[in-house]
């Protein structure tokens, strides 16, 4: 138990420093708030403990403010109330995209990027006609992974040939992937994209994805003829293990498939959360001599 609490402590200062810094450097020592009063706990406080409470899997702010209340005092002596730490965290959305931009920056590398999707379902199946979560924007998809559908939406992720999330959209489950991909083009730009056989395409699908400076890399099907060098698709395909270990990481220690917000604002805050949590680990890994994802090398849940 000592030797659990002691690798939490590390990590939770690993994690500060980290975004401390990362803070000073985007508001160049600049107040972040040009009106009214600063909270008492400090930004880089509350996003430290955003960051770390969703690598320990704690599925949302009351579990997040619960825990560190109970267990993390004597480390934030100064944490508000639930409702004005809810408050605090939601104000602090554009600065959470910001450091994870700047983290991610940081570490991905390569010329390699792999595209896949993770299904997110917004309600149970027999609820669908009752339901009022993101009307006109959820569809039924169907997942490939679990052999069902499922009435929601799908989140669209780009990582580099480490694990490193680089890109990440949001559409409704019956969406194409590879328009998809377009939405974060800029990061694929000159890199060879590993997909899997959703990804396969032609005429003007694959003159859009080409025209974005993106290489296309999928599986054939059977009854299609491959020219390609057999190694390049053999280590290809090998790649691809990489995203899926992401995509069980996000959907498992992550709840990122779980869908608790009402509108796609809140969404897409609570995604990039856990996307910037997911990136922070990997960096503290790697920083410490640790594999990308070995999530378990540095965390005791």
């Amino acid at each position: 138990m000592e030797w659990e609490t002691m690798l939490t402590e590390e990590f939770i200062i690993s994690v500060y420093c980290l975004v401390d810094d990362t803070m000073k450097n985007i508001t160049e020592n600049q107040k972040p708030r040009q009106r009214g009063p600063s909270p008492e706990l400090a930004d880089s406080e509350t996003i430290t403990i955003l960051i770390v409470g969703e690598c320990l899997g704690l599925n949302g702010d009351k579990a997040i403010h619960r825990y560190f209340s109970e267990h993390w005092r004597h480390f934030f002596p100064k944490i508000p109330g639930r409702p004005s730490f809810v408050k605090q965290c939601a104000n602090l959305w554009g600065f959470i995209i910001r450091i994870w931009e700047r983290v991610k920056g940081s570490i991905v590398s390569g010329t390699f990027r792999l595209v896949d999707g993770i299904p997110m379902s917004v309600c149970k199946t027999t609820r669908v006609n009752s339901s009022k979560l993101f009307k006109g924007i959820a569809s039924w998809g169907y997942c490939a992974a679990k052999d069902e559908k499922y009435y929601g939406l799908k989140l669209h992720l780009s990582v580099d040939e480490t694990g490193i999330i680089s890109g990440a959209a949001v559409t409704a489950a019956n969406a194409d992937e590879r328009e998809a991909m377009l939405d974060f083009s800029g990061d694929l730009s000159g890199k060879k994209v590993i997909g899997d056989k959703g990804y396969i395409c032609s005429g003007e699908k694959r003159s859009a994805i080409e025209s974005s400076g993106a290489d296309l890399v999928t599986p054939f099907r059977k009854n299609m003829v491959d020219t390609r060098p057999r190694l390049l698709v053999k280590t290809a395909m090998r790649m691809r293990r990489i995203i899926e270990t992401v995509g069980s990481q996000l959907a498992g220690r992550f709840n990122i498939s779980k869908v608790i917000a009402r509108d796609l604002w809140h969404l897409s805050v609570r995604i990039y959360r856990k996307i910037l949590a997911h990136t922070v680990c990997c960096f503290i890994l790697r920083s410490n001599g640790f594999y990308d994802l070995d999530f378990d090398s540095i965390l005791s849940t």
